[in-house]
């Protein structure tokens, strides 16, 4: 179990009420998530990632790296369910230009196994699920020459696939993940709450609301969106699995 939060801003933003002060902030859910925690923003065309191991609430780094205004960003605490309590193992995860951070826990670990290549299994550093399912996402972009490629159609369609071929298997496990190279945001939902609230150049998914002002609503199960920087900065989205 773990608690994240996504966010794609047409113009740089930054979350620290949200992320720090709302009373479900991912600060006060690491009471409960403690075992690490993961902030990763795009400035500048670039990822920048920031990790530590003690819980977020107590970690003077976890606000100080939620006080970057960015147009993409990922927020991730941990409580760890497979793998154990290290930098390593601290979502999210960067390859190249895709940044990855997943909730739930993956119990057919054996078909990711067996469908991730050599060269991405060998770019593992940690020991978790998450991190083993985003090599197999990536084996499947290599396949089609799209790892190094921004987010696009033929991107959507090798994910839909991929996501669709674990997801559908029986006991595959809980997949709530979101995916994004800084232009655009991947978000799906199996087996744990997701919620997304959109505002004007604002989208935004969150394990849990941090507020109660009514902007919120359920994102649907087994739903994958990509959210997207378009012309002009507004943000756009495109639905590429629903529920």
């Amino acid at each position: 179990m773990c608690r994240l939060v996504a966010a794609l801003s047409a113009r740089p933003c930054a979350l620290r009420h949200a992320l720090i002060a709302a009373p479900r902030s991912l600060k006060a859910l690491s009471i409960e998530h403690r075992h690490g925690w993961g902030v990763a923003a795009h400035r500048e065309h670039r990822w920048s990632v920031t990790v530590g191991t003690p819980p977020a609430h107590e970690d003077p780094a976890f606000d100080q790296a939620c006080s970057q205004e960015t147009h993409a960003l990922i927020a991730h605490v941990r409580l760890a369910t497979v793998g154990s309590v290290q930098r390593e193992n601290t979502h999210p995860f960067l390859r190249g230009r895709w940044c990855f951070a997943h909730n739930g826990t993956i119990r057919d670990q054996d078909f990711l196994r067996e469908r991730t290549s050599v060269a991405r299994d060998g770019e593992r550093v940690g020991s978790t699920d998450s991190e083993r399912f985003f090599a197999y996402i990536l084996t499947r972009l290599d396949s089609e020459g799209l790892a190094d490629e921004p987010a696009s159609e033929r991107v959507d369609r090798v994910l839909a696939e991929a996501v669709r071929e674990a997801t559908d298997r029986e006991g595959f496990g809980a997949v709530n993940f979101v995916l994004s190279d800084g232009e655009s945001l991947y978000v799906h939902r199996l087996g744990r709450t997701l919620s997304i609230r959109e505002e004007e150049g604002l989208f935004v998914a969150a394990s849990e609301p941090w507020s109660d002002d009514g902007a919120w609503r359920s994102f649907d199960e087994r739903a994958l969106v990509r959210v997207e920087v378009g012309p002009g900065r507004t943000l756009r989205r495109r639905t590429l699995r629903e529920s």
